[in-house]
């Protein structure tokens, strides 16, 4: 008698992706982390799926963000997460587990679980959440001239987290000047040796892992102000300038003269002797009378 032993294969949950998964997005966006699963014949138990955030303290307990029973979804678990968090699928035992969380803040980062239970089967799946904030403009600006034969740097600063890539076009429908070259990390454009023709519209794009943002700038080049035409008139202009300086100096000058003279005189008649006074002495005789005048002075 041979006798044969067949080994039933009895595979349990799956959920997929396996594999630990990385998101990044901006704050204040929202977030679908994805998670589906399928079921064997063997898992007759009843389904539960549960979302954790998982803590870098591993002696701490992970605390529940969302929970679905066949009967309930617990979506306000987490208090930081209320109201901002629930299930992408209106059916989750069909296999879609998704989570979405709306709003994200800086302190939504970390890494999530979802975590499908039928017994005998359990699987789940981990997704890292990177926060970044999105390109946003600070500042598109010219520095240095713009004449014909000068070397022209446009720069764009935007905030936003880095690592930020710059790029520039030209939109006015004109090709980008041969000497144009870009710095894709600092953000500046710069043209050498600019021409007329190089003057138009420009754009610059900033973007990094979670979003991007433009600037336009308008460029004119024009031409160089002749020097000759500024120096001659100047020199024209800054002598006539002297000539009246210096007869506005000679004015002021025999003024100040004529009335230093006019108060030395009125210092000089205030300081004189006033008139002396006359004593007349007569001597009276017989035959003649004599008299005579003497000054008194004071």
């Amino acid at each position: 008698m041979v006798v044969v032993l067949t080994l039933l294969s009895t595979e349990a949950v799956k959920i997929f992706p396996r594999d630990p998964t990385t998101v990044y997005k901006a704050v204040g966006s929202s977030a679908i982390f994805g998670c589906h699963f399928t079921l064997e014949d063997t898992d007759q138990g009843p389904l539960e799926i549960e979302w954790t955030i998982k803590l870098p303290d591993f002696l701490a307990e992970d605390p529940t963000t969302l929970l679905y029973t066949p009967k309930k979804t617990y979506t306000n678990l987490h208090l930081p997460l209320k109201d901002r968090v629930y299930l992408n699928s209106t059916d989750p035992s069909q296999g879609d587990v998704s989570i979405i969380i709306e709003r994200l803040k800086w302190s939504d980062a970390g890494a999530y679980q979802c975590q499908v239970k039928k017994v005998p089967g359990i699987e789940g799946h981990k997704q890292i959440l990177h926060l970044m904030a999105a390109p946003s403009l600070q500042s598109c600006i010219v520095e240095g001239m713009t004449y014909k034969g000068s070397d022209v740097l446009i720069k764009w600063h935007s905030n936003g987290t880095r690592p930020m890539y710059y790029s520039w076009d030209r939109i006015d429908g004109h090709k980008m000047p041969v000497s144009a070259s870009v710095d894709n990390r600092g953000g500046t454009l710069h043209i050498g040796s600019a021409t007329e023709t190089d003057g138009g519209t420009y754009r610059c794009t900033a973007k990094n892992l979670v979003g991007k943002h433009y600037c336009t700038l308008e460029l004119h080049v024009t031409q160089a102000m002749n020097i000759s035409n500024i120096v001659i008139p100047c020199a024209v202009g800054g002598s006539l300038a002297l000539i009246l300086l210096a007869g506005l100096l000679c004015y002021c000058l025999l003024k100040r003269n004529k009335e230093d003279m006019e108060d030395i005189g009125n210092d000089f008649l205030e300081n004189a002797l006033p008139p002396a006074r006359k004593s007349v002495t007569c001597n009276v005789t017989e035959d003649s009378t004599y008299c005579s005048m003497k000054d008194m002075r004071s």
